[in-house]
């Protein structure tokens, strides 16, 4: 028999709850957004470029003040929800700090959603632009216009990619690695300069990394695939439909941090993303650890790219704006926030507890 004062009761006692934990949230800001434009010591010490693009969270003074060419505008004109330049949110501070590494031959606003995400709930985003060998695209604009040209040399840049495996040569990546290393060592020297403008944002021991593709494998490189490589500085790591195929399964057994796998369910319709291979990574990974499986989604789904670039009509991204992208950044965020930011957690696992509507598959070995 149902008890009409009991199920009040229950109901009562959810809502309650629901409220509690938006309670426990991070409060939303508007997002201020700059490019540093450093370098760093390359093979033989050669000076490369570290061109990266940081979201963080500014004050709603500043946004109401912004002019109204202040707008952030991406490349290929795409208008963003940040304000060039802001001045940062110091009550704010200390922000967890999250490294992003894009895909081969892609850019550091492919996350530029993300960064936008993250940084209205207190974090500060660095995605550099890594130096592969060849990208259209730009954190400091187009470099290439879309041509068959363009088009044809970022397809052969990716199939020698993948006529490397068997035998990885992982050397011959490692850059990207020093490149992340190099951005964390950027960011934490300006957070102790006065003169540096976003000086005490950032809070050196919650660092979290992530990537997308290529760039999940590069993260990977840094949290123990690589045998003594860790960089220890890194505490949790997030990774957008990784290539995991570049790594074998006792690589993937020595990752010493808690590690998200998020995919795409329709990635194994392209022949070249098969060898996504996460649920492998998944099944050698030490706990905690998560798999998740974005329904409807291809491999580009987890970037911003079809926006940045007039990409070609046969590149898959299935990307039903804003539902699949907000379930990719909320997951997102609970895990940075689980393992970088205590005072969130009721809320972190609620989230990082099941999956939603967009995902088509959730697995969760023995979370700590």
């Amino acid at each position: 028999m149902k008890h009409p004062g009991r199920l009040a009761a229950t109901t009562i006692l959810s809502a309650l709850a629901m409220v509690l934990l938006s309670a426990c949230e991070a409060p939303l800001s508007p997002v201020g957004f700059r490019i540093f434009e450093w370098t760093y010591a390359g093979d033989y010490g050669a000076p490369k470029p570290l061109v990266t693009a940081v979201w963080y969270p500014t004050t709603f003074d500043a946004a109401a003040n912004a002019d109204a060419d202040a707008t952030t505008t991406y490349a290929n004109g795409v208008v963003g929800r940040a304000i060039t330049d802001a001045q940062g949110d110091w009550n704010r501070a200390p922000c967890p700090l999250i490294i992003w590494s894009h895909g081969y031959t892609g850019t550091g606003l492919a996350a530029a959603y993300l960064g936008e995400y993250l940084a209205a709930r207190g974090f500060v985003f660095a995605a550099v632009d890594h130096n592969d060998p060849f990208n259209p695209v730009r954190i400091t604009g187009i470099q290439h216009p879309p041509s068959r040209y363009t088009f044809d040399r970022r397809r052969r840049a990716v199939a020698d990619l993948l006529a490397d495996r068997p035998g990885l040569n992982h050397a011959r990546y490692a850059y990207r690695a020093k490149e992340l290393a190099a951005v964390i060592d950027k960011l934490l020297e300006g957070n102790i300069d006065e003169n540096f403008p976003l000086a005490g944002m950032m809070a050196a021991h919650q660092i979290g990394a992530g990537g997308h593709s290529m760039g999940g494998y590069t993260v990977l490189s840094m949290i123990g695939c690589v045998p003594g490589r860790v960089d220890e500085r890194i505490k949790a790591a997030v990774l957008h439909s990784p290539a995991a195929w570049m790594w074998a399964d006792e690589d993937y057994q020595r990752i010493a941090v808690p590690t998200m796998y998020m995919v795409g369910q329709r990635e194994g319709e392209s022949r070249a993303f098969k060898l996504i291979d996460a649920d492998r990574a998944l099944a050698n990974t030490p706990p905690p650890a998560w798999y998740l499986q974005i329904a409807d989604a291809h491999h580009v789904s987890f970037t911003d790219l079809r926006r940045l670039v007039d990409l070609p009509e046969k590149v898959p991204t299935a990307m039903p704006w804003p539902d699949q992208s907000a379930t990719i950044a909320r997951y997102t965020h609970a895990m940075f926030e689980r393992f970088l930011r205590p005072d969130y957690q009721a809320a972190a696992n609620a989230t990082l507890s099941t999956g939603d509507k967009w995902t088509s598959e959730f697995q969760v070995d023995r979370p700590d």
